[in-house]
């Protein structure tokens, strides 16, 4: 298979996904608690930073590679960022900063989980 296929496509694809679901209104019932969205947010921004952290590292460019972290956050945070816009426009959504600032916090969070489970595996190798 080739490479986008394997480590591209996933974190595009989870990125349609998402701007699909966004464009709905809100029906999904979460557990009765202060901000349980959040939690929501930070795990599926956080795997889609993963996605997107596996997509640079095994990307054929060099740049990618050396510098997927910015990469992995310029692409991440520039999504969640249109993600809550395009909610804004949608009739019964709202944009939320403080949704964007917990999406941001997963893509890091998980990037960097990813790149040191990656490290840990290559180790023991």
């Amino acid at each position: 298979m080739s490479n986008f296929l394997i480590y591209q496509l996933p974190w595009l694809s989870m990125m349609l996904v998402i701007t699909i679901q966004s464009a709905f209104v809100k029906d999904l019932k979460l557990p009765e608690f202060t901000n349980s969205d959040k939690f929501l947010h930070f795990f599926v921004f956080g795997l889609l930073g993963m996605l997107i952290a596996r997509g640079m590292l095994a990307a054929k460019s060099k740049l990618l590679n050396d510098k997927y972290f910015l990469f992995t956050i310029l692409i991440g945070f520039s999504f969640g960022l249109s993600d809550e816009l395009h909610q804004y426009f949608v009739p019964g959504r709202f944009a939320d900063v403080n949704d964007w600032i917990t999406d941001c916090f997963g893509i890091i969070v998980f990037a960097i989980v990813y790149k040191k489970l990656l490290h840990k595996k290559t180790a023991l190798l």
